[in-house]
């Protein structure tokens, strides 16, 4: 039984050993041309416009730019101090934005300074009463930061959308796809 089989492997190495290889047929150009090619009496534009060369170079210094007014933005974030109060305004809660390390993930966190309680009110209240307390002026002082941060990062959205409008093309100008961009309202 053992040497029926190694014959039978030996044998079927050995049939495809002569047999001649598979060569692949020659394809078309069209590897060539892949993710948009140039079309036909199309110039190839590298010295500039939205898909040039000095287009990227220009794309490339104002995402710079933006980040560099991003990281102002978080410092002076992170310099202020922000504060939330309870509903009886009993305990003040005083947060400092803490932007994140994480690019994966941009969300900033809030870092608790100090709580401020009223000291006639903190002598007299129940446990109960200083968790909701402290609970309802910490989310109270986030909302604030998220605010004042919200407000103060504007500035880069308003750029970076400026941005993606020089890319499509000034108003009444062709997008690169050679559309006209669509109206703003």
């Amino acid at each position: 039984m053992k040497l029926f089989a190694v014959s039978l492997a030996y044998l079927a190495s050995v049939s495809y050993a002569f047999c001649p290889l598979q060569t692949p047929t020659p394809q078309a150009n069209s590897a060539l041309n892949l993710f948009g090619g140039k079309k036909d009496g199309e110039a190839k534009d590298d010295a500039g416009g939205p898909g040039g060369l000095l287009g990227n170079l220009a794309m490339l210094k104002k995402a710079q730019e933006i980040q560099q007014k991003k990281a102002a933005i978080e410092k002076e974030l992170g310099e202020m101090v922000f504060s939330g109060k309870s509903e009886n305004e009993k305990v003040t809660a005083n947060l400092k934005y803490i932007a994140s390390k994480n690019p994966m993930d941009p969300q900033p966190e809030y870092g608790v300074d100090s709580f401020d309680f009223d000291d006639d009110w903190y002598n007299d209240a129940a446990p109960d009463d200083l968790s909701s307390g402290i609970l309802e002026a910490y989310r109270a002082g986030i909302m604030v930061c998220q605010e004042e941060s919200q407000t103060k990062f504007e500035t880069i959205a308003k750029d970076v959308q400026a941005m993606f409008q020089g890319v499509a093309g000034a108003p009444g100008g062709e997008a690169p796809g050679g559309e006209a961009p669509a109206p703003q309202e």
